[in-house]
């Protein structure tokens, strides 16, 4: 929903097509957030062990929440990602970077051979 309030303001209308990266994909940087939540968790609870300074438990702290933004950022530049294909040609829309939002246009006389990646672990299982 996000994402097509955002490229409704690109002008994108109903007679096009819109392709998005797989639901599998966003699985990558949960698990990501949720190693390093674990290993971060198992470190203070190491130090806290050895020595009661409150400050590993600071440092724990402020290491999640910086691991958590950062999740949130590499969800979102998974999830704002769309190739747009109409009847002029191909759109791609990315972000570059936290405030970035790219374009490329690309006229369909012009395209000459398109390639595809599978992008997920289920694409290279299920062969999509």
């Amino acid at each position: 929903m996000f994402r097509q309030s955002l490229l409704r303001t690109y002008n994108i209308h109903n007679d096009t097509h819109i392709i998005t990266h797989h639901r599998s994909v966003y699985l990558s940087p949960f698990f990501d957030l949720v190693i390093i939540s674990f290993v971060v968790y198992m470190l203070r609870y190491v130090l806290d062990y050895f020595t009661k300074n409150p400050l590993f438990t600071t440092i724990a702290a402020i290491l999640g929440v910086v691991a958590y933004v950062k999740t949130l950022i590499d969800f979102f530049n998974l999830y704002l990602d769309a190739m747009v294909i109409a009847q002029d040609g191909v759109t791609i829309y990315r972000r570059q970077s936290l405030t970035h939002y790219a374009t490329e246009h690309f006229n369909r006389d012009k395209i000459e051979a398109m390639s595809h990646t599978q992008n997920s672990w289920s694409d290279r299982f299920f062969d999509k």
